[in-house]
């Protein structure tokens, strides 16, 4: 079976570099390597992101200022129909650029006059899948960690028993968030867009 990693595309985006980024909240500096591990944490109810409405909510899977993966709900409805997978979603709302004043009242409360999208979330998947093939894969052992993998050139994975879960994380390289051929078909033909799929072995 084929495994992608799943990117997004940042080349359609003009001035500035993301099609959004984060307003600062508590916890914002360390979001995106909390949602790289598989406990959840402590974070806001609801995230709020400026965003370019040039590209969103066209773009399902936009190029953000994080390594979280922010996603349209109809991305992540497409994914869950490929299988289960065990994940944990942070409500994610769009709120206009070109918005230049204040976007909350004295109460903390979005304004009623700006714009926004609330069909986006954060995805934080909440297992690893046991699939590095250490035999086949070209990687360094850990320097820090004895018998851990450490710096890896080429990723090989096996199929797991049970099979792969439709998108997942691996422990040895948890930055990278993989997909099966299916899940890569499926958002394909569902024409979700901001997707970059680079097969690996």
């Amino acid at each position: 079976m084929k495994i992608y990693e799943l990117r997004t595309d940042n080349h359609h985006s003009g001035d500035p570099d993301f099609d959004a980024w984060f307003i600062p909240f508590d916890g914002h500096e360390s979001f995106g390597s909390n949602m790289m591990g598989i406990n959840k944490f402590d974070c806001p109810d609801i995230l709020y992101m400026i965003a370019q409405f040039e590209l969103i909510p066209e773009y399902d899977y936009p190029n953000v200022e994080t390594t979280a993966p922010i996603m349209s709900s109809k991305m992540l409805e497409t994914i869950k129909e490929c299988g289960d997978f065990k994940h944990y979603t942070h409500k994610v709302i769009m709120l206009d650029d070109s918005y230049l004043e204040n976007q909350f009242n004295s109460n903390g409360l979005l304004k009623s006059d700006i714009k926004f999208y609330d069909n986006y979330c954060a995805l934080q998947i909440l297992c690893y899948t046991d699939a590095f093939d250490h035999e086949k894969s070209d990687y360094d052992e850990s320097i820090i960690f004895a018998g851990e993998v450490g710096a890896i050139r080429k990723t090989v994975l096996k199929e797991p028993d049970g099979g792969y879960p439709p998108i997942f994380r691996i422990k040895e390289s948890i930055n990278k968030i993989l997909i099966t051929e299916d899940t890569k078909n499926r958002l394909e033909n569902a024409d979700i867009k901001g997707c970059i799929f680079n097969e690996l072995e």
